[in-house]
């Protein structure tokens, strides 16, 4: 009897509070007319998820897709896509890349910039630029490591512009 009483006021309680969690989807631009980078982007990409997901976020990602610098400035970019996703809040993120002349060629970041915006309103919450780590001699793999961990980074200045 007594553990019957306590399950149905769990469940009471369980069906009292509603189930809420904020959305964030991420949407990761190369430069149109940079070097393509497809596996660091990855990375890039999946570090924000991670520290996002990490952070009590429901987080999404949009494909990866090239636009040049112009494009990116647009106020309405993304916003559309991430109403039809039931989004609350949408982070772009445009990077370029350089290709260092090597065998094979190397690719490095060169520029980032990046926009949190809410979607309900448009409104950017947050923006700034970030400064690539630098890559010297590291093979694919620890280049890839540099990146996550500077992913990890942006989604923690996401965080914070939303919990102010």
């Amino acid at each position: 009897m007594k553990r019957f009483f306590s399950a149905c006021i769990l469940s009471a309680f369980c069906l009292a509070v509603p189930l809420w969690g904020q959305t964030i989807s991420v949407a990761l631009l190369e430069d149109a007319k940079g070097a393509e980078a497809l596996g660091l982007s990855n990375a890039l990409l999946g570090g924000c998820l991670d520290r996002l997901f990490d952070a009590g976020f429901i987080a999404t990602n949009e494909s990866i897709g090239r636009i040049d610098r112009a494009g990116f400035q647009s106020r309405n970019l993304g916003i559309n896509a991430a109403r039809e996703g039931y989004v609350d809040f949408v982070a772009l993120v445009w990077i370029r890349y350089t290709e260092y002349p090597s065998d094979p060629a190397v690719r490095v970041p060169e520029s980032l910039f990046w926009r949190l915006m809410r979607v309900r309103d448009g409104n950017a919450l947050a923006e700034g630029s970030a400064v690539p780590p630098a890559f010297d001699k590291q093979t694919d793999e620890e280049r890839q490591d540099l990146l996550s961990t500077m992913g990890r980074t942006l989604a923690d200045a996401w965080t914070r512009a939303l919990r102010k």
